[in-house]
């Protein structure tokens, strides 16, 4: 899943040039290696731009003796070509990551509609009603996270369920199946049904 970036092909010594590594003879990686020649120090203090640097890059690999002639190595040299192959590398693992993705943010968004439901719904109107609706929420959160934490299992709109079971010793033990809200059964399990 590694792909090799050989930097500064153009400060090699006359005669010489990278053509195995870049064929993947050397070191193979599963995505090869790309060729590229970046502006150097002097183009840099020179204030040669960008698109003027990769002018200079094209015409380097397109006059050069063995890079120039050897068609095989075409796609395997040039930031365009680097810049593609991280394009189509990023769009592979985008398709492939992005079903579970979605499938992950639906469960998500389906326990929170989930919690919402189960902590009422919040009448619109003026900002006294909305004062009023947020401490019968918060009132209602407080009842839940006690019952919870007590043990006195499953709770819903700010009344105690009384269909917990009793273990051996007449400890309650919280109710646990697809009746429990989500959030307490998550609680239930951090704090074991606080026995």
């Amino acid at each position: 899943r590694t792909l090799g970036v050989l930097t500064k092909l153009d400060l090699m010594d006359p005669g010489t040039d990278a053509s195995d590594i870049l064929l993947n003879k050397v070191i193979p990686l599963r995505k090869g290696y790309i060729g590229v020649v970046n502006r150097g120090q002097l183009d840099v203090e020179s204030d040669l731009c960008i698109r003027d640097g990769l002018e200079k890059e094209k015409h380097f690999f397109r006059n050069h003796p063995t890079y120039g002639r050897d068609r095989s190595m075409v796609g395997r040299l040039g930031t365009d070509n680097l810049a593609k192959q991280l394009n189509s590398i990023l769009m592979h693992h985008i398709r492939d990551c992005l079903p579970d993705l979605k499938t992950r943010i639906a469960n998500m968004t389906h326990d929170v509609q989930m919690e919402l439901e189960d902590l009422g719904t919040c009448d619109s109107g003026s900002r006294a009603n909305l004062s009023g609706s947020l401490l019968a929420l918060l009132s209602r959160f407080t009842t839940n996270f006690t019952s919870t934490i007590e043990g006195r299992g499953n709770v819903t709109n700010g009344q105690s369920s009384s269909s917990s079971a009793r273990d051996l010793n007449g400890m309650a033990s919280p109710m646990r199946g697809p009746s429990m809200n989500p959030a307490l059964a998550d609680m239930n399990e951090l704090f074991g049904g606080a026995r």
